[in-house]
């Protein structure tokens, strides 16, 4: 659901701010209301003490914040992606241009094989062919063998692991599974 950028001036009040950031970033949050909207926004206002304490957002100035700087900064965290979709959100697009690195290119092997013209000696090399063939092919069978076994022996660790898990809760006195 895209929304619509609600403020039109440069600098916004950073409570307003705050209570549109929960209708947008936590919206079932914002619905409830009550104790759920207020931890919500607690969960705000503690992400950007941590962005001022470590110096990656600007204090606010009277309680106002830029706008364009606040949601460079905003839309680069986490979890925060839904404000990518509102329309005429206000940021700075720094774009930095660089050279191409050179470009680096690989060749598989190439085998060259003269056949002979002589009957017998192409018999010979087709024989030597076929031979070389028939090891792979078993060596291919040895390693899907080894593999199937690996998948298998995973799987039921796997499996134990989790019955593992199910006794544990068990044990801890949790009945729902997560």
């Amino acid at each position: 659901m895209t929304q619509k950028y609600p403020f039109s001036s440069p600098m916004i009040e950073e409570r307003k701010l705050k209570d549109w950031l929960v209708e947008v970033l936590y919206p079932i949050e914002f619905r409830s209301g009550g104790t759920d909207r207020t931890r919500a926004r607690k969960r705000i206002t503690s992400r950007l003490a941590h962005a001022r304490k470590n110096k990656h957002l600007a204090p606010s100035k009277k309680g106002l914040v830029d706008a364009t700087t606040f949601f460079q900064w905003a839309c680069e965290q986490r979890g925060w992606d839904a404000l990518l979709d509102v329309k005429a959100l206000p940021k700075h697009a720094t774009v930095l241009l660089k050279a191409p690195s050179p470009a680096t290119g690989e060749t598989g092997h190439t085998h060259s094989r003269i056949t002979p013209d002589d009957p017998a000696k192409m018999r010979d090399l087709y024989e030597q062919t076929d031979e070389q063939v028939r090891g792979l092919e078993e060596t291919v069978r040895g390693l899907e063998t080894e593999n199937q076994l690996l998948r298998h022996n995973l799987e039921r660790k796997e499996a134990r692991a989790e019955e593992g898990r199910h006794h544990g809760r068990k044990g801890r006195g949790i009945k729902k599974n997560r």
